[in-house]
């Protein structure tokens, strides 16, 4: 994204797009509540000036601690769920309308992009990761499995990640996210980013599966 931040632009009205120049990362974090735990949304800003293990370790950090009482939500918002119907639906098209106007709204709350990891709870069973999303572009790292794979013109056993890519088409055409998407693979293969802790890191060159 910091290479080509197109990607991360929103409309504003019907017709101006806004681009940001942080990349500000939403994700799903779980924290505890009580000795219940539940995933809460965070917010990773400017990711893209922040190495792999920076992120990781903000990540880490903010799982240790415990969460809102409030799951997160403002207070007002919170109340206004709790009012008679239909003024909560209501408040949320009103919540909508001043996004539509204002993109700078849900950016803050909710970051440029989003990612969501979900391979982690169905080790070694391979598939897809389908998901609504509100951003522009949404990242949905799938799980991993052993398949047969093409290598320098062998089929040789790999473990094969998959991950979905998702694009809003009202603001990124077809031929922009699929070299966008290219871009990625070739940077994801490469271990690109991982430079940093590279006597900690062995970089696997594996091939990944990936759906647009």
């Amino acid at each position: 994204m910091e290479e080509d931040k197109t990607v991360q632009s929103y409309l504003k009205g019907k017709k101006q797009l806004v681009l940001f120049d942080d990349v500000d990362v939403g994700l799903m974090v779980e924290q505890k509540i009580r000795e219940k735990i539940v995933p809460m949304g965070y917010v990773i800003r400017g990711a893209n000036y922040k190495t792999y293990r920076e992120i990781h370790e903000e990540i880490r950090s903010v799982q240790s601690k415990p969460a809102p009482l409030n799951s997160g939500m403002a207070t007002w918002f919170s109340s206004a769920m709790l009012l008679p119907w239909p003024l909560p639906k209501l408040v949320i098209a009103l919540i909508g309308l001043a996004v539509r106007c204002d993109p700078k709204i849900s950016v803050s709350t909710a970051g440029t992009v989003c990612i969501t990891a979900v391979g982690m709870f169905g080790e070694g069973h391979g598939g897809w990761g389908v998901s609504s999303i509100k951003h522009s572009l949404g990242l949905v790292v799938g799980g991993t499995a052993w398949k047969p794979a093409v290598i320098e013109g062998r089929i040789e056993p790999r473990e094969i990640l998959n991950l979905t890519v998702l694009f809003d088409h009202d603001v990124i055409d077809g031929a922009p996210a699929t070299r966008f998407t290219r871009r990625l693979i070739e940077l994801i293969e490469s271990g690109y980013g991982l430079n940093v802790d590279q006597h900690m890191i062995q970089i696997s060159t594996e091939p990944l599966e990936i759906a647009v």
